[in-house]
């Protein structure tokens, strides 16, 4: 059966709050994701965009998919790896989070990521 939303959940910032009761968490739906990437978009620097990610991120869950989206709203891959590894810890299904390695363009944040991922419990 499909997963039901308890009517409390949910914030200011779009994104649904860690809930206290089943069936949560859960991930972002589009239409959250939309606002939540649009909140990030509106930032006019991305130091800024970057603290919006990761600030927002501990009131949400993402899938892996959604990370993946997320990181390609950054220019520099010092930027995607840290909002990364705020997205690893938010990310539902984390067997499949090595899509975002794509998103980077050095091999060497990809091993770093690779490590946080290893050693985040």
């Amino acid at each position: 059966s499909p997963m039901m939303v308890p009517a409390h959940c949910g914030t200011s910032t779009g994104c649904p709050d860690p809930c206290v009761t089943a069936p949560c968490p859960y991930a972002m739906s589009d239409n959250e994701f939309d606002g939540f990437l649009s909140a990030i978009r509106s930032r006019p620097f991305e130091s800024s965009r970057v603290e919006v990610a990761c600030r927002m991120l501990r009131d949400c869950y993402l899938e892996s998919d959604q990370a993946v989206a997320l990181l390609t709203e950054f220019s520099f891959d010092s930027d995607r790896l840290e909002v990364a590894k705020v997205a690893y810890t938010r990310t539902l299904d984390r067997q499949r989070f090595y899509r975002v390695f794509d998103t980077f363009t050095f091999d060497s944040n990809v091993r770093e990521l690779s490590r946080f991922m290893e050693s985040y419990s």
